[in-house]
């Protein structure tokens, strides 16, 4: 039987301990960000000042099927901004209309935004 070196040994150990401790940690990182703060807009959003973005996202209707009329929402992009979050998104409305037949269009649409902000 071969037997592992220290290191692997010592890799083991750090890689076990990390796996039992990290419900710990998250609970730690919980309760040391205290003053976590979710703020929400159209379209983008800031923190407030003093505050750092962790994270974000973003909130569309559903899309939208009547007998005359189709509204399809989709998320162009959704980032980190500076000091935020930023998503862009588009609606595109398909119609009938009687004399010019099946009409589409396509037009930003202001999606609702979040953002983590940890201060």
């Amino acid at each position: 039987m071969k037997r592992l070196s220290k290191a692997v040994v010592a890799g083991l150990s750090i890689f076990t301990i990390g796996a039992l401790i990290s419900p710990t940690a998250v609970e730690a990182a919980t309760k040391y960000f205290s003053t976590t703060k979710t703020v929400t807009a159209r379209g983008s959003v800031n923190c407030p000042a003093g505050y750092k973005v962790t994270g974000g996202g973003y909130s569309i209707p559903s899309d939208r099927y009547t007998d005359t009329l189709v509204d399809q929402y989709v998320v162009t992009a959704s980032y980190p901004s500076a000091s935020g979050w930023r998503v862009t998104a588009t609606r595109t409305r398909t119609t009938l209309d009687e004399k010019e037949g099946i009409v589409s269009t396509t037009t930003p649409y202001s999606a609702t935004v979040y953002a983590m902000c940890v201060g």
